[in-house]
C-alpha cells in the first residue's frame, strides 16, 4: 500500500504530503479545491502519459514522491526482475517532468523505463475513475478476473495447460531447428544429387587436371614439336655435318696426340664421355620423336574430360581438391539428414500427441469457465441491483474457439478469448465496459466488480475517483458500506461529495484551496473529530443550519462507527 504521497508544483499544489493509511481514505473538499489533481499526481507517479501542463505555473519543474509498503509477492517478483531490492518490505517511487519536456523515473533511487515502471504499478495500485481505463476496462484483464472467481478447478486446469504448453513448445521448437518436412526432403535430393554428380566424375587424382592441360599442349603443339624434333635430330646425327659425327672426329685427333702428352689422354676421356651423353640423349630424343604422334580422338576426349572438370569447379570448388573435399562434407550431411529425417517424425508424433492433449484441455477450461460466468453473471447483476441499477444485464462473452489444427496460438490460459459486456439500461444493447456512456453509471459497475473481484485481485491500492457520481441517498449508503468491505484487507483511497462515504471512513483528509501572497495554492490535512463533523455537514448540505445538520453529522458518523464495529465482529 502508498504510505506517503509526496506532491511538489502540480497544477495548484505548490507542495504538500500526504500520510495515508490501511483501510478507507477518504479525500473531500469543496468543489474546484483541487481534488483531481491529487488523483493526477497519483497517476502520474504511477506512469500516466507526462503531460508538461501539470507543471505549476512559474516552475520548472515537477515532482512526486511515493512511498509504498507491505509489498506482495508479484511486486517482489517484478522488483527482482528489474534488479531492485526493497528496502525492508518498502520501495521509494519518484517521477519527474521538467519544462523542457523531460521526464525521468526512479524505484530506489533506480532509474527505470516508463514500461519498468508500469509493470510494476500496475500490481501496486489501481485506479478506478471515470474516464481511467485501468485494469478493469482492460479486456485483457478480464480472463484473469474470472479464473480467479472461478477458483481451484480453474487453477489445477490452467496448471495442466502450462505443462502441456511447455511439451507442445520444446517439440515445435526442435521441429523448427530440422526444418520443415518439405524442406529436408529438397535438401536430401540436393545433396544426393551432388554426391552422385561428383561421383559419376570419377575424381581419384588431384594432379589429374595439370596431367590434362600439359598432353593437351602438347597435342595441340605436335606439329611444332615434330619439325623441331626433326631438326635436332639432322643436326645431332648427320654422317656429313651432325655434331656426334664431328665430335667423333675430333675424338680422334685427341687421341692421336696422346703419345705426345698424357693430359690429352684425359681430354680424350672427358670427350668421350660427353659423347656417350649426347648419343644417350640424341636416342632419347628419337625413342620421343616415335612416340609422337596426333590422335585427334584423343584430343576430344581430353578436351571433355577438361570441360566435366571445369563444370565441377564452377560448381563445387576451385580445384579437384576443394571439389572432393566438398564430397566429403555432403556425405557427412547426408547422414546427418537422415537422422534428422528419423528425429522429424519422432518430434512430429510427440508434437501432434502434445497438440491434441493441449486442445482437450483448452475445451475442458472453456466449458468450466462457461459454467463460473453464469454464476459471476448473477452476482454482478445483484450488485447492479443493490446499487440502484435497475434492468441492468452483465454477460461474459467468449470468442468461439477455433476448430482444432496443428499451429494454435496456445498460451498459459488456453484459447479463451473473453471480454465483460454491459447493457445499464433495458432494452439497449450489451457494450464494452470501456463504451459506456454514463460516468455514473460507470462508477457504480465499476465498483459492483471490485466488490466481487476485490477479494481474488492481489492489489493492495485501490483508487476511487469520484465514485459517487450521480448517486445519492440509500444508493450513498449501500456505496459506502460496500467501498468499506473492499477496504478490508487493502487500502482504498477515494475522492467524494457524499458525507455517507465521508462518515463512513476510517481516516478522512481535507482538501482546500487558498490565496498565498497572491498565489492561489491547494492545501490538504487530516481530519478528525469535531473538524471531520462540521466537514460532514457541509457534505450534507445543511452546514447553515448547525442547530439541525451538525447533530445529523454526528449520528451519521456514530451509525457508520457501529456498523463498522458490527462487520469486524
Amino acid at each position: 500500500m502508498i504510505t506517503l504521497l509526496h506532491i511538489k508544483n502540480i497544477a495548484l499544489i505548490e507542495e504538500c504530503e500526504i500520510n495515508l493509511k490501511d483501510g478507507l481514505n477518504i479525500l473531500s473538499g469543496e468543489t474546484g479545491a483541487g481534488k483531481s489533481i491529487i488523483i493526477d499526481a497519483l497517476g502520474f507517479l504511477l506512469g500516466a502519459k507526462a503531460d508538461k501542463n501539470l507543471i505549476r505555473h512559474g516552475e520548472n519543474e515537477a515532482f512526486v514522491e511515493g512511498v509504498f509498503e507491505n509489498l506482495n509477492s508479484n511486486t517482489v517478483n517484478i522488483l527482482s526482475e528489474l534488479g531492485i531490492n526493497p528496502d525492508e518490505d518498502k520501495i521509494i517511487i519518484e517521477r519527474k517532468l521538467t519544462s523542457d519536456g523531460r521526464c525521468d523515473a526512479r524505484i530506489n533511487n533506480k532509474i527505470v523505463t516508463l514500461t519498468a515502471l508500469k509493470s510494476l504499478t500496475s500490481v501496486l495500485c489501481d485506479i478506478c475513475g471515470q474516464h481511467e481505463h485501468q485494469f478493469l476496462l482492460k479486456v485483457s484483464n478480464h480472463l484473469g478476473i474470472l479464473d480467479r472467481f472461478g477458483g481451484t478447478n480453474i487453477v489445477n486446469l490452467k496448471d495442466k495447460i502450462s505443462e502441456e504448453l511447455k511439451t507442445y513448445r520444446h517439440y515445435k521448437n526442435l521441429i523448427k531447428t530440422l526444418g520443415s518436412e518439405e524442406e529436408l526432403e529438397r535438401t536430401e535430393d540436393l545433396i544426393n544429387y551432388q554426391i552422385k554428380d561428383i561421383e559419376n566424375a570419377n575424381l581419384n587424382n588431384e594432379d589429374e587436371e595439370n596431367q590434362i592441360r600439359n598432353k593437351l599442349h602438347i597435342l595441340n603443339n605436335s606439329e611444332k614439336i615434330s619439325s623441331a624434333i626433326k631438326n635436332f635430330i639432322n643436326y645431332a646425327d648427320s654422317n656429313e655435318s651432325g655434331f656426334i659425327e664431328n665430335l667423333s672426329l675430333s675424338l680422334k685427333e685427341l687421341a692421336s696426340l696422346e703419345k705426345y702428352d698424357d693430359i690429352y689422354g684425359l681430354f680424350k676421356e672427358r670427350i668421350d664421355n660427353v659423347l656417350i651423353e649426347l648419343k644417350d640423349i640424341v636416342n632419347e630424343v628419337k625413342s620421343k620423336a616415335e612416340e609422337l604422334t596426333y590422335d585427334e580422338n584423343q584430343l576430344i576426349k581430353l578436351q571433355k574430360r577438361m570441360d566435366e572438370i571445369n563444370l565441377l569447379k564452377k560448381k563445387y570448388g576451385s580445384s579437384i581438391k576443394e571439389i572432393l573435399s566438398f564430397y566429403e562434407r555432403k556425405s557427412k550431411e547426408l547422414f546427418e539428414l537422415k537422422s534428422n529425417k528419423e528425429n522429424f517424425e519422432k518430434y512430429k508424433n510427440e508434437y501432434n500427441n502434445a497438440s491434441k492433449r493441449l486442445y482437450d484441455l483448452c475445451i475442458q477450461i472453456n466449458k468450466e469457465r462457461k459454467e463460473v460466468a453464469t454464476e459471476f453473471e448473477k452476482r454482478i447483476i445483484k450488485e447492479f441491483e443493490e446499487l440502484g441499477i435497475k434492468n441492468a444485464n452483465f454477460k461474459v462473452e467468449f470468442k468461439a474457439i477455433p476448430k482444432y489444427s496443428e499451429n494454435l496460438s496456445y498460451n498459459n490460459d488456453g484459447l479463451d478469448e473473453i471480454e465483460f459486456l454491459i447493457s445499464p439500461n433495458a432494452g439497449q444493447p450489451l457494450k464494452s465496459l470501456a463504451k459506456i456512456a454514463s460516468g455514473g453509471e460507470m462508477s457504480r459497475i465499476m465498483l459492483a466488480i471490485k466488490n466481487i473481484s476485490s477479494d481474488i485481485e492481489d492489489i493492495a491500492t485501490i483508487v476511487f475517483d469520484e465514485i459517487d457520481s450521480g448517486i445519492s441517498g440509500n444508493i450513498a449508503e449501500i456505496v459506502a458500506k460496500k467501498l468499506y468491505r473492499i477496504s478490508k484487507g487493502r487500502q482504498i483511497i477515494a475522492i467524494t461529495h457524499l458525507s455517507q462515504l465521508a462518515a463512513m471512513a476510517d481516516y478522512n483528509y481535507l482538501i482546500s484551496k487558498e490565496t498565498v501572497s497572491n498565489s492561489t495554492v491547494t492545501k490538504i490535512k487530516n481530519i478528525s473529530g469535531e473538524n471531520l463533523i462540521f466537514e460532514i455537514a457541509r457534505l450534507s448540505g445543511g452546514l447553515n443550519d448547525n442547530e439541525f445538520s451538525i447533530p445529523h453529522a454526528r449520528q451519521m458518523k456514530e451509525n457508520c462507527d457501529n456498523f463498522k464495529k458490527l462487520k469486524v465482529n
